[in-house]
């Protein structure tokens, strides 16, 4: 029988520097290593991680938050409990879900002994069809000489909407950056820079050329899709293990991830005239005018498949719809994608798009 992915290696990165996890976490997890999956409710993982950068879409609230939250279980549906500290007393259990910001215990031990009674308030963890290992629990927390305390703790949505107002910074109203034309070798400069840092000088420099005040961005969904619709392309930019590469996992460990402030420039797509992109950070879709500039090896939005085909050597995937070829001397992937239906100016058949960055995913 299948048991509870348990991680707990992955607290010493996923909780703050200034809240070790306690003693008891530890402990039950350990306990948990022997425990049958959907033997006390329903539960992915007990795992750590900090606060995804796109919960709240913004850095400096991203940080503040990470402060005092450490995640420890993550539930079917995507929702997170995590341990709060709030007044510097005792952490309580909190829920984190989608659009849910809700009190669970007023402490660990009060939780766990609600989970071993399936009363935590949570459906998934309290499901009936899932309780061969409530008494067990019960049993190892009395053991432990554990139980449930009672005890008032403040709102965790009031102090979570107030943490993301206060640390949100106020947008400076200065002089506008201008674009300058887009330079025809557009996509051969981004290549250039590709795997550096967005407070490196150079991609500064690059993306003020371009209309963008990098520094000033502080929105994970805006950076990861950097859009000039006008001038048909967009920057990609998302933290160096993102995605999953052999290369960037050695060059950034887990240990060395919280010093990094910067995401890194991972590549760049560029759109043939009409094509439309839903973008999360404007909640809207972008239409796109052509891209101007020279395309890699030579091709042209007009090319068909098989032309297109031919212009790369070292193809990698290749389906009705795309096909990507690697560079394995700069780690850097192209993938060319062809417009399954008509829709308006973008032909059945055409390129729609190109993509150019980083290699993601498993090795090629």
């Amino acid at each position: 029988m299948a048991k509870i992915h348990v991680d707990i290696r992955s607290f010493r990165s996923g909780f703050p520097n200034d809240m070790a996890p306690p003693p008891l976490l530890i402990e039950f997890g350990e306990w948990l290593k022997k425990v049958p999956h959907a033997s006390l409710g329903y539960f992915d993982s007990f795992a750590s991680e900090p606060l995804d950068d796109t919960y709240v879409s913004d850095d400096d609230a991203t940080e503040a938050l990470r402060t005092k939250l450490g995640i420890f279980l993550h539930l079917p549906d995507g929702s997170r409990l995590a341990l709060w500290k709030h007044s510097n007393s005792v952490p309580a259990v909190v829920l984190l879900g989608d659009g849910e910001l809700e009190n669970v215990a007023s402490d660990l031990g009060t939780f766990l002994v609600a989970l071993a009674k399936g009363k935590t308030g949570i459906s998934d963890l309290d499901d009936d069809e899932a309780s061969s290992h409530r008494k067990p629990l019960a049993e190892w927390l009395v053991e432990k000489r554990v139980r449930a305390k009672s005890g008032k703790i403040p709102s965790f949505e009031k102090w979570f909407e107030a943490t993301v107002k206060g640390a949100v910074r106020p947008v400076k109203k200065g002089r506008p950056i201008v674009a300058g034309p887009v330079p025809d070798d557009l996509i051969a400069r981004v290549v250039a820079l590709v795997g550096r840092l967005a407070d490196d000088p150079a991609v500064i420099e690059l993306a003020r050329e371009l209309g963008f005040d990098l520094p000033s961005l502080r929105s994970a969904d805006e950076l990861r899709h950097l859009a000039q619709p006008q001038a048909g392309f967009a920057l990609e930019f998302a933290w160096p293990w993102a995605y999953a590469n052999k290369a960037l996992e050695k060059a950034y460990p887990e240990a060395k991830r919280k010093a990094v402030k910067a995401r890194m420039l991972w590549g760049i797509e560029v759109y043939a005239a009409g094509y439309k992109y839903w973008s999360r950070a404007r909640g809207d879709y972008l239409h796109y005018d052509g891209f101007k500039g020279a395309l890699p090896n030579g091709l042209s939005f007009k090319d068909k498949p098989a032309v297109a085909k031919k212009k790369f050597k070292d193809r990698r995937y290749e389906g009705d719809t795309a096909f990507t070829s690697y560079d394995s001397t700069t780690d850097i992937k192209y993938l060319i994608s062809f417009a399954g239906e008509t829709e308006g100016q973008i032909k059945k058949g055409s390129i729609d798009y190109v993509g150019v960055g980083r290699r993601r995913g498993f090795e090629p």
